[in-house]
């Protein structure tokens, strides 16, 4: 969590102090404010309708997940407000209302209140007579949302061939390039106008240095076009004639800063996931300048500081997203299995990454003694017991993933030979850097 301000602190810390939880919804037709049942606040704001709160709990998984968490508060409806609100707004209307909880008080300004949670209303059950419980999680709807999310077909590419109906236009981030080691390039296109011969690449603008026609690179005979169809910026390769039923597929380098092939190439991975997220995931690019990250609920601080120990460690990242569509919840646990980093929520409801770092010296301790117990007539029980058979003894790493050939292109395996009984684990860096 964020640090209280220091006059709330002062509040907080005093004998008696003057403080209170509120909780914050806004619907359609209208915010509303709740505190505590004789929580007593002197301003005329907040009704006091709370009977029960909810325990706020951060949680970072210790895995490749990220945790929301569904709270509940138990609010009176003693003069059928809400029973009201369901009847005019609509329950579907109800759903998805920002939601914010907050510590107040009447000696702290609202702009120094602290905010213990926000995100959305989920849902209500009655849990009494004239009672209500509400439901709110953080909101991670787009997140549960599928993409890429430009898909060809209806009115996207009518003249598309039908082995590319009903598939995602492509995003890529990173350098995709093996010169020499596959068949053709890394990644496949879409063959999305029959009729002039255009296979799209990806929404946006991407340098496409090699392209490969049935693994044979071509010289001439097309032309790279950037191309703005129904409103959305494309990648294309143009050929001059028909390529009949042959494969078409290229070496890419993805997305930069300036959206124009002009700016500083996306290569940190922390900066590559952000950017999908922004744009593709939260948001939906189609023109000109990026998405700005004001627009996602997403930490740039903490992205930033993960930006930092990725450059730290020289990593570099890519990924190609296509062939169909998958949730962002998906990628972002495939992205943390990849580089090891931990994704949480902010209290302010924003999404955060962290690194799990091994250089950090700071320790942050309550208390300076540690109580061991002794088990009564068992000296034995001081002794330590360590549990290793969850250290990982053996890694095979496999990274240089090409979409096209559906395959890796290197695999390095990293052993302690001192181990006896090897603990194996396997990684598959779809996210790792994929060129050569």
């Amino acid at each position: 969590m964020g640090l209280l301000h220091s006059t709330m602190l002062t509040e907080t810390q005093k004998a008696n102090p003057d403080v209170a939880a509120v909780l914050e919804i806004a619907f359609t037709s209208g915010t509303k404010y709740y505190s505590s049942v004789g929580a007593g606040l002197s301003t005329q704001l907040y009704q006091e309708k709370v009977v029960s709160w909810p325990v706020i709990k951060r949680a970072v998984s210790d895995g490749d997940s990220l945790e929301s968490v569904t709270y509940s508060a138990t609010v009176l409806d003693h003069d059928f407000e809400f029973s009201k609100l369901i009847a005019t707004d609509g329950i579907k209307a109800l759903r998805g209302a920002a939601v914010t909880l907050k510590l107040v008080s009447p000696n702290v300004t609202d702009a120094n209140a602290f905010t213990l949670f926000e995100g959305k209303f989920v849902g209500f059950q009655p849990s009494g007579p004239l009672e209500y419980r509400f439901d709110f999680r953080m909101d991670d709807t787009a997140l549960e949302s599928v993409y890429p999310k430009i898909v060809v077909g209806g009115g996207n590419f009518p003249l598309a061939d039908a082995g590319a109906n009903d598939k995602p236009i492509p995003l890529v981030e990173g350098v995709h390039s093996a010169d020499g080691v596959t068949s053709g390039g890394m990644v496949p296109t879409l063959y999305v106008n029959t009729a002039t011969f255009e296979y799209a690449v990806c929404v946006g603008y991407a340098d496409v240095p090699e392209v490969f026609v049935d693994g044979v690179e071509q010289s001439s005979g097309f032309t790279i076009t950037h191309p703005m169809i129904n409103g959305v910026d494309y990648t294309v390769v143009d050929f001059d004639a028909d390529q009949d039923t042959s494969e078409v597929t290229v070496n890419v380098e993805g997305y930069d800063a300036d959206a124009d092939g002009g700016g500083a190439r996306f290569t940190n991975p922390a900066e590559q996931l952000k950017h999908l997220l922004v744009n593709f995931v939260f948001g939906n690019y189609k023109t000109g300048a990026w998405l700005l990250d004001s627009s996602a609920p997403v930490n740039t601080t903490h992205w930033t500081e993960s930006e930092d120990f990725l450059d730290q460690i020289a990593a570099e990242g890519s990924r190609w997203i296509g062939g169909s569509q998958r949730s962002g919840l998906d990628t972002i646990r495939e992205w943390l299995d990849n580089h090891g980093l931990k994704a949480f929520w902010t209290n302010d409801g924003k999404l955060a990454i962290r690194p799990d770092d091994p250089f950090e010296t700071t320790l942050y301790i309550d208390d300076a003694w540690v109580r061991w117990e002794q088990a009564p007539g068992d000296p034995e029980s001081f002794n330590q017991e360590y549990d290793d058979s969850r250290v990982v003894s053996e890694f095979s790493v496999s990274y240089i993933y090409g979409e096209a050939d559906a395959q890796f292109f290197d695999n390095v395996l990293v052993a302690d030979p001192s181990v006896g009984d090897m603990v194996s684990r396997e990684l598959k860096l779809l996210w790792a850097v994929s060129r050569i």
